[in-house]
């Protein structure tokens, strides 16, 4: 096992109202890599202007300009976080063409970068959105730099174990596996009992399609959901051997999501018992 390069984090003092999400990044840069952060360390890593001596320097991009606080946690300031993606700011956010570590600094805000990526900041209030007003994965930065096969803040983080550790190939220790996960839009046939006949009497009256509406009466109200396909994947997942993840809608009363939460708890309650009691896993999912 790699003995972890302990490092105790300094930030500018125009910083240090977002210190809650530098940490944040720092956590997930520790779990990766065999680096610690820690209260006392005579390695430091300095985030902003004005190392001090001897530190290990990360210029900010993201904060303070890209983001802002209030009462409801953090926002991205969408006009200056344009400008800083598109790397016209005085640092940078996304890695340089070529080596990003030399002289005990890095070349870009990986911190920064980090955060930006993991706490998935520039889906709030952005202007990229598809017509339901969900944030569109066109819009995203990974997308529009075309990384997803080099994760951003997989890079941001290697690059900073290599500043910490001296090395040009820090090892990961991340662990990667599969998981099989489920998101549940609906527990029965339908988002709302009346829909089923509804849709029915279209088939029936307007379409003239009496094999469709009979259709949509069994899956709707005939088709024992949800437990036929909840048993149905926890059957094959444990013939094989796995673990499913079923993760289930958040309250809402979106007319383009099921508010099977509101409308029906107690099966929502005895569905995610029956999960859990064979070894599964319950979970949430965003609409």
């Amino acid at each position: 096992m790699t003995v972890p390069a302990f490092y105790r984090l300094s930030i500018a003092p125009d910083l240090r109202q977002f210190e809650p999400e530098i940490a944040y990044a720092c956590e997930f840069l520790d779990r990766a890599h065999a680096v610690q952060r820690v209260e006392r360390a005579d390695r430091v890593l300095h985030y902003g202007d004005r190392p001090p001596p001897g530190a290990l320097a990360v210029p900010a991009a993201l904060f303070p300009a890209g983001a802002s606080l209030d009462e409801d946690g953090i926002h991205p300031v969408h006009d200056a976080l344009s400008g800083i993606e598109a790397g016209q700011g005085r640092n940078r956010l996304l890695p340089p063409p070529g080596a990003a570590v030399a002289g005990g600094a890095i070349a870009y805000d990986a911190l920064g970068l980090i955060f930006h990526q993991i706490s998935r900041i520039e889906e709030r209030d952005s202007v990229y959105t598809d017509r339901y007003g969900r944030f569109s994965i066109g819009g995203a930065l990974a997308t529009r730099q075309d990384s997803h096969l080099a994760p951003l803040a997989d890079r941001a983080a290697r690059d900073l174990a290599a500043l910490i550790r001296g090395e040009k190939r820090p090892a990961n220790r991340t662990q990667y596996c599969v998981l099989l996960t489920h998101d549940v839009d609906r527990l029965r046939g339908y988002h709302r009992p009346h829909l089923p006949l509804r849709y029915a009497a279209g088939d029936l009256v307007r379409r003239r399609d009496p094999q469709a509406a009979w259709k949509r009466i069994v899956v709707g109200y005939l088709s024992r959901l949800p437990w036929s396909s909840f048993n149905e994947i926890m059957d094959l997942s444990e013939h094989y051997g796995q673990q499913s993840r079923f993760y289930f809608m958040g309250p809402t009363w979106l007319s383009n999501d099921s508010p099977y939460v509101h409308t029906m708890p107690r099966l929502l309650r005895r569905l995610g018992d029956a999960v859990r009691h064979r070894g599964h896993i319950v979970g949430f999912h965003p609409g």
